[in-house]
């Protein structure tokens, strides 16, 4: 119950300060003290949104991106769980490799985008493809460093029991690494957002970036914080539903 009623406050002081910045933002401008040529109010991109979503100008966009975003965590969570725990699984592998993923990692790989371009043109495959580069890192390290941070005491549990290395792994190994594993996941899927939305406004691919990108050329700004407000509700979404699973998982 003191778990739930923290966790209350905790969303009640991050909605707070969200509204507070939201109607300093909607005074400046009403106000002019910001310039309302280039910042729409947050009422009028809220309300733009809703129209959008609900006439299908910004909700088939936002479907788009979802696909996109959907297929790159799935690919990038596949591949990355199974990179990490082989560098894992294989000290000197781990040893050998493990600086360079963190090196990519650090690595701003969105100025790669040309090259998916190159190879599989204007569609959303290079926009997946993009998304799941930038994404699989996170993954791999994390799971190679949660499979690495089991306690010694759990590993001697699997072999008290004798239990073959799948067992162990399905049993003990991989529940006791799922909350850094759940954390990588979700840092993944900040990439993919960052990675998605940022191909498709760069390369006027369709998606919530393309929209942006085109209410931006007809410097239409109402339009474009309006496709912007509906990334950040899709970004909430998405990230709400790993944050919900990284929970379950740390209980």
């Amino acid at each position: 119950m003191t778990s739930l009623r923290r966790g209350g406050a905790w969303l009640a002081a991050r909605a707070a300060v969200v509204v507070a910045l939201l109607a300093v933002v909607q005074v400046g401008v009403q106000t002019r003290l910001i310039n309302p040529l280039f910042v729409a109010t947050p009422t009028t991109a809220i309300a733009g949104a809703a129209r959008g979503l609900a006439n299908g100008t910004l909700g088939g966009p936002m479907l788009t991106t979802l696909y996109e975003v959907a297929v790159s965590l799935v690919i990038s969570s596949i591949a990355g769980l199974a990179v990490g725990y082989l560098l894992w699984r294989f000290t000197d592998l781990g040893r050998a490799y493990e600086s360079w993923v963190a090196g990519l990692f650090a690595a701003p790989l969105i100025l790669l985008y040309p090259i998916p371009l190159v190879i599989f043109g204007r569609t959303t495959t290079a926009v997946i493809a993009q998304a799941t580069v930038m994404a699989v890192l996170p993954v791999i390290l994390y799971t190679q460093q949660g499979l690495a941070g089991i306690a010694p005491s759990l590993l001697k549990v699997a072999a008290v029991y004798r239990l073959r290395h799948w067992q162990a792994l399905r049993h003990v190994f991989l529940p006791a690494a799922a909350p850094t594993l759940v954390t990588g996941l979700r840092l993944g899927l900040i990439y993919i957002l960052v990675g998605v939305v940022s191909v498709e406004y760069l390369a006027s691919i369709g998606g919530l970036g393309k929209a942006i990108n085109f209410a931006y050329l007809q410097f239409n700004m109402a339009q474009v914080y309006s496709a912007v407000t509906c990334v950040f509700i899709l970004a909430a979404v998405l990230l709400a539903i790993v944050g919900r699973l990284q929970w379950m998982v740390r209980r």
